[in-house]
């Protein structure tokens, strides 16, 4: 059992007024009670969870038997409430606000611990270490200004939103915004309230709107006081408000930077993944592919595996490497088409004009000659156009394909005609009977 000493235990005094408090929400309450740093010198004040009585078989004539426990698992926090105090302070002054908000909704003892106004001063050191965040304002304890900072859900129905409302204290997804927020509070109470400029209706006009539970919470504390401390109070809310307002501008700016670096961040991830793709598709020899088209045009063809921010493993690249291939070869024949197949195709054209413009020879059989794109699927002449692109085709590549020029024009011939007789239709004789009437 651990015994701590008072006298080492830091407590925080609460300033914050209720009056300040009345229309401000509370997502995440304190415990009020302060038993760490009142506790008596060596009394023992260790959390121990609560345990379960375990459960015994019952059976006729047959003694219970013993429950069975499963070993103890290394890696388990179960034992972080037993730990000295000073200890467990360090510890959880090394975490993340959100972790301490998770830490303080799993067991009772945590919630506790983490609670109390003594246990401020951890929230503390756990905001400190992130950078530009600011001080929590008088208004929220630090729980509650954690948890409207980091904990992304709506207060309203618990969905996850990533929009904040700094001045109004609150997280709401466009559903409940609709619902629990309104632009109609009296003129006459402006500054009494703090109020966010929204566009809810109109894309090009907002309007400022106030919170529902704020607004009546702080007019069912107006209608209390005196005439006397109305004016005591307004002085307050409006001076509270101011503060809110110069909090909230310094939260929205760091907000903006955080959005900032974390697409920076998801950008930077998603180039070192592309880069792992594209060195592994130059691996299997579809560089030149790459250097053609670039990784724009590969991309936008297959967003599903460029776009995505996890780091390339090889058990993924197993299942989107194949794909990747077959989306390499489409690259490959079009870059074939255009860098290869074009340039000899015009080298063609020309040399078939030079033919053409020739005098036939004497007793010459070709006296109908295809054009040169019928020309360039003849086998003879196909076969110079998609030779390999290590072999380079210059005009003499030709000069046998032309040799059989009139073997190939009697081959097209032949095709052509297949290809007319194919569409002629013979009509019926009508003197003839049908066979049908047969």
């Amino acid at each position: 059992m651990v015994q701590t000493r008072s006298a080492t235990k830091t407590t925080q005094s609460n300033d914050v007024e209720n009056a300040k408090k009345c229309a401000l929400p509370a997502p995440l309450e304190e415990d009020s009670s302060d038993d760490l740093a009142d506790a008596p010198e060596g009394e023992d004040i260790s959390y121990h969870p609560v345990k379960k009585r375990s459960k015994r078989a019952q059976g006729k004539g047959t003694q219970a038997k013993e429950v069975t426990r499963r070993p103890r698992q290394r890696g388990r926090l179960e034992m972080l409430p037993e730990l000295n105090l000073d200890v467990l302070f360090q510890i959880l002054g090394f975490l993340h606000p959100l972790d301490l908000l998770n830490l303080a909704r799993t067991t009772t003892a945590f919630r506790q611990l983490l609670m109390r106004k003594s246990s401020a001063f951890i929230w503390k050191t756990a905001r400190s270490q992130i950078g530009g965040f600011p001080d929590c304002p008088s208004d929220l304890s630090e729980p509650q200004y954690a948890n409207l900072a980091f904990y992304p859900h709506c207060y309203g129905c618990g969905n996850t939103v990533p929009t904040i409302h700094w001045r109004l204290r609150l997280r709401y997804c466009p559903a409940c915004r609709k619902a629990e927020i309104y632009s109609g509070f009296p003129s006459y109470h402006d500054g009494v309230l703090p109020l966010e400029y929204l566009k809810l209706y109109h894309k090009r006009h907002g309007d400022y709107f106030v919170d529902i539970k704020q607004r009546d919470s702080f007019l069912a504390e107006y209608n209390k006081l005196s005439k006397v401390q109305r004016d005591v109070f307004m002085t307050e809310r409006r001076k509270l408000v101011s503060d809110i307002d110069k909090h909230a501008a310094k939260c929205e700016a760091w907000h903006q930077g955080i959005i900032v670096a974390r697409k920076c961040e998801l950008s930077d991830a998603r180039a070192a993944r592309a880069e792992s793709i594209l060195a592994r598709l130059k691996g299997i020899g579809y560089g030149a592919e790459i250097d053609y088209f670039g990784l724009d045009q590969i991309a936008a063809l297959r967003g599903d595996v460029f776009h995505s921010t996890k780091r390339l493993t090889d058990r993924e690249w197993e299942h989107v490497g194949q794909k990747l291939e077959e989306t390499m070869n489409d690259f490959r024949m079009r870059r074939m088409e255009m860098q290869l197949y074009n340039p000899r195709q015009r080298l063609l054209v020309k040399l078939y004009d030079d033919y053409v413009q020739k005098p036939a020879l004497d007793g010459g059989a070709v006296d109908l000659l295809p054009s040169v794109a019928d020309l360039a699927k003849c086998a003879a002449f196909d076969a110079v156009i998609k030779l390999p692109e290590v072999n380079g085709v210059e005009p003499d590549a030709f000069k046998p394909a032309f040799e059989q020029l009139p073997i190939s024009v009697l081959q097209w011939r032949e095709n052509v005609e297949r290809q007319l007789a194919s569409l002629v239709v013979v009509p019926i004789d009508p003197r003839q009977p049908s066979e049908r009437l047969l």
